[in-house]
């Protein structure tokens, strides 16, 4: 164990000398010693100078008199088996801190359906403690999944080897998460089945822009759309209008008169929407112009003036005289007030069965602004801050992406404008649309 061939070549060696860390003898023991068992681990320096660990254990041996005469025991040379040690605990240590790193929250689950290991991911994705989880069934947990139930069954009685799936977990903080689990059997050392492992991935952030983008196409393809109805649409109303004018001249009868006068007032109101989709639709301008801010306010009441009524929402818009051209682009900030005013109509909704949504024009020194007031629930505090927040919504699933404002703040930005959201004092919310006014520009009427 020490390198030495002979008992009388170790003996000749000072006690000293076999201590790697001092000239005090390692295996020696006090006068004093009472001489009881003493089971302790020491380090010893070999012949060729390197140290080595021992487990020593020694005690007296007494002659008749009770006098101590020596001490006996042995050494066991224990330094592999404590290197051996130190790398399986550098091994678990790395093994720890790789699931811990992994972006991944990693699962194990045994035949009992118990969770048996949960990483630390789970506060970052679920906002829980591995904790609460260990120990518990899936079925048992509030909130649980049938899906993921599901993937653990199908993997734990080996009718799939390897499966995923998608289902929508609830955070700690109350929301709603959409998850991708994939699982996989797990085998012991001699191959035999103890359990599925799992790791999951948040892709809450993935599917919302998915679903922006189905919805960005499908504009695209109903703005590409509108164009050629707008134009089929002006063909026949041009004929309506022009065919009802001739026959005003003719008609001397007053009823006949006054329902010709009506065909008149309601083809001219759909060829002005028909015009206004158009607007809407028009691809954007190369660069941004003066704007008359009344004028696209309007054109966007008009888009969504059936809408409001239907829900008995009646639009109290006081238009500002004298109002300087607004510097923008027309079609984006159709965009900006058609979502500003769908919040409204939405607010309005959940607290009664109609309601007023309140629109005021103004101007400052170089900018002029459009606030929209509706008499809604209003924004609770904690959530201001966080309404222009990409994929913050308060909506129920499937009402909106949470990005409707996120794009309204955007478009203001690349406008040198601004819009803010602020609770009225009277209740509901207030939005207001802040533009730069337009250089070189007279005056709106």
């Amino acid at each position: 164990m020490l390198g030495y061939t002979r008992k009388d070549e170790l003996l000749a060696v000072d006690a000293g000398a076999l201590s790697p860390d001092s000239k005090e003898p390692v295996l020696g023991r006090m006068v004093s010693d009472r001489g009881g068992l003493r089971t302790r681990e020491v380090k010893l320096r070999r012949r060729d100078g390197t140290a080595a660990t021992f487990l020593d254990s020694s005690r007296a041996v007494w002659d008749t008199a009770g006098n101590i005469i020596r001490y006996q025991g042995t050494l066991v040379d224990v330094t592999e088996k404590r290197a051996m040690e130190r790398q399986l605990l550098q091994q678990e240590e790395f093994r720890r801190r790789l699931l811990e790193s992994f972006p991944d929250l990693i699962l194990v689950v045994d035949l009992e359906e118990r969770y048996t290991f949960v990483s630390s991911r789970v506060r970052d994705l679920l906002g829980y403690q591995p904790e609460t989880l260990l120990g518990k069934k899936i079925s048992e947990l509030e909130d649980h999944s049938p899906e993921l139930a599901s993937l653990y069954h199908d993997v734990a009685s080996s009718r799939q080897a390897f499966a995923s799936t998608e289902y929508g977990a609830r955070h700690s903080d109350g929301s709603w998460r959409t998850m991708r689990a994939s699982a996989s059997q797990l085998f012991d050392a001699e191959g035999k089945l103890i359990g599925v492992i799992i790791s999951v991935r948040d892709i809450t952030t993935e599917r919302k822009l998915e679903q922006q983008v189905v919805q960005s196409e499908r504009l695209a393809a109903m703005g590409a759309m509108i164009g050629g109805v707008a134009h089929e649409l002006n063909n026949p109303l041009t004929a309506i209008l022009g065919v009802s004018e001739l026959m005003q001249d003719k008609v001397t009868d007053e009823s006949s008169l006054k329902q010709l006068g009506m065909l008149q007032q309601q083809a001219r109101r759909a060829a002005e929407i028909v015009k206004d989709l158009t607007y809407f639709s028009r691809p954007p301008a190369p660069g941004k112009s003066g704007i008359n801010l009344s004028e696209v306010v309007d054109r966007t009441l008009t888009l969504y003036a059936y809408s409001l009524r239907k829900n008995n929402i009646t639009v109290d818009f006081l238009r500002e005289p004298g109002l300087p051209y607004a510097q923008g682009d027309p079609q984006q900030l159709m965009q900006v007030f058609l979502n500003v005013i769908v919040n409204a109509e939405q607010a309005i909704r959940e607290a009664r069965a109609g309601g007023t949504l309140r629109i005021r024009l103004g101007k400052s020194a170089n900018s002029v602004w459009a606030s929209f007031q509706d008499d809604g629930t209003g924004i609770p505090p904690e959530t201001l801050p966080l309404i222009f927040d990409p994929f913050y919504t308060t909506k129920r699933p499937g009402r909106g992406t949470g990005l409707g404002l996120s794009i309204c703040k955007s478009v203001m930005k690349e406008h040198n404008g601004n819009v803010e959201a602020a609770n009225a004092p009277g209740g509901g919310a207030v939005f207001t649309v802040t533009l730069p006014t337009a250089t070189g520009v007279s005056g709106q009427g």
